[in-house]
């Protein structure tokens, strides 16, 4: 089996962050977010790992090379399943792919359920997908019997990790996935692995403040090299090396990437860079 990182994304939900920084590497806690994803290919037992590079591509590519990863710049970005067109013969078996923005925790053994599932059916692609939290707006999945039935509505949603097998090549007709995934569900030939453990997007604001808030078990979390000012409140929020905090400054469910919130000033639900 091989690995891959989905990291060629424009991570427009995260701006003005991602005007300096691929999404994918941005910083949570102690590493970028795509050594998370990373860490879970290698512990699936992924043999050769890609990644894929479009937007800032020269940091993604220094990021793979330092890691000994395959690097597939797209010079124009080619989508969910567009990429796979472009492996060549990187896509000659089974591929166990994740998003670099979603990071995982807990359920340890989700990777060896969902390879086990894989290899024994007539899928093509496996998705690992969780439950809906009732208030969730995300797309909802079908399941019977550990096959997606219904795309578009349900109580389960992807996401964002899933195996692929090298049959499917012929099939991608579209830069979107979405299309195939339609076209499985009608010959039964997509299936689902569920996930229990703890899961963020944090392609997001408010996935990457409970990521931070879950990985380091504080309310806030402020990054060395960062400046806090006295008298400064700051509320579920993150402040990146280089930032500032000016005094009496209120923070509040905000990320602070670069830059500086003036003395009294109070910035509630932003991203700043």
């Amino acid at each position: 089996m091989k690995g891959f990182i989905l990291a060629a994304g424009l991570g427009t939900r995260l701006l003005p962050i991602t005007s300096h920084i691929p999404k994918a590497l941005i910083p949570l806690v102690d590493r970028p977010l795509s050594d998370y994803g990373l860490g879970i290919l290698k512990q699936a037992g992924a043999r050769e790992i890609g990644i894929n590079a479009h937007h800032l591509a020269a940091q993604i590519i220094s990021y793979g090379e330092a890691r000994n990863l395959f690097v597939f710049e797209e010079p124009e970005i080619l989508g969910t399943g567009g990429y796979l067109r472009a492996l060549g013969a990187f896509f000659n078996e089974n591929m166990l792919v994740v998003n670099g923005d979603a990071v995982f925790f807990g359920d340890e053994g989700f990777t060896s359920r969902l390879v086990e599932r894989h290899k024994n059916s007539a899928n093509l692609i496996t998705l690992v997908v969780m439950r809906r939290p009732n208030s969730s707006n995300v797309t909802g999945i079908e399941l019977e019997r550990g096959q997606v039935t219904v795309l578009g509505s349900g109580e389960f949603f992807f996401t964002g990790c899933q195996i692929l097998s090298p049959e499917i090549l012929s099939m991608v007709k579209t830069p979107s996935i979405v299309p195939l995934y339609r076209e499985l569900i009608s010959a039964g030939k997509l299936g689902a692995e569920i996930f229990s453990g703890d899961w963020f997007d944090c392609g997001t604001r408010a996935g990457l403040l409970a990521a931070h808030r879950f990985v380091s078990g504080k309310e806030r979390f402020i990054y060395p090299g960062a400046r806090v000012e006295p008298g400064a409140w700051i509320h579920n929020s993150v402040v990146y090396s280089g930032g500032i905090v000016g005094a009496e400054a209120d923070l509040v469910d905000s990320v602070l990437f670069k830059g500086v919130v003036g003395s009294g000033k109070r910035v509630e639900g932003e991203i700043l860079a």
